[in-house]
């Protein structure tokens, strides 16, 4: 059965997350550990960095149940997503094993729940199994983080976007892959999808 509940994610914890290069499943994954984090430590998220120096293993059932895409029938989710945290400088281990997962929060992972600060966001799993892109869970994260504000105003990130290799051409030259200056996509071609994302984390909608 999905599980229902809430977790709290503290600010730093949230903008480590958003300013990052990371990839959706992956960032779906890490929002199910962080959930297990905060049950595990009944929600006192400032000693993660005492807690969880050492690696841990959680249940694959239970990150499924808790954050897996609502009509997905199988884990094959999260094995995409373990090999891609590979390289997104979360942890330093990553990896399932059977029906669990065992991980080891990175260093700068670690200690950005050890930051202080007074803010937090409050998060709902349904909703994160809800959400569709990544334009949805990062605008979800950041509404849940200002949700206590009467006028909230915050920044949206410039997500990355997939470099692909130029049109193959008829010559003998060695093909150069495109600029590193482009790797985030303009505001052109992602508010279409803040603006659906907005629209996806309104007050009204049920989840």
């Amino acid at each position: 059965m999905p599980i229902n509940d809430n977790y709290t994610i503290p600010e730093p914890v949230i903008q480590f997350l958003v300013n990052g290069n990371r990839s959706f499943l992956a960032l779906r994954l890490v929002h199910g550990l962080i959930y297990v984090i905060h049950c595990t430590l009944k929600g006192n998220m400032k000693i993660v960095p005492a807690q969880f120096s050492k690696e841990h293993s959680v249940r694959t059932g239970i990150l499924a149940a808790a954050v897996g895409p609502e009509k997905s029938k199988d884990n094959r989710w999260l094995h995409t997503a373990c090999r891609e945290l590979a390289d997104q400088k979360i942890f330093d281990t990553i990896k399932i094993e059977g029906r669990r997962l065992r991980f080891k929060l990175s260093k700068r992972f670690s200690d950005s729940f050890g930051t202080k600060s007074t803010v937090f966001a409050i998060m709902q799993t349904a909703q994160v199994r809800a959400c569709r892109t990544m334009h949805d869970l990062m605008f979800l994260s950041l509404a849940c983080l200002h949700g206590g504000k009467r006028w909230p105003k915050f920044y949206l990130p410039r997500l990355p976007k997939r470099l692909e290799m130029p049109d193959p051409q008829l010559t003998v030259m060695p093909q150069m892959t495109p600029e590193q200056a482009g790797w985030r996509m303009s505001w052109s071609r992602s508010s279409r999808s803040w603006v659906k994302a907005g629209l996806f984390a309104s007050p009204g909608r049920e989840g």
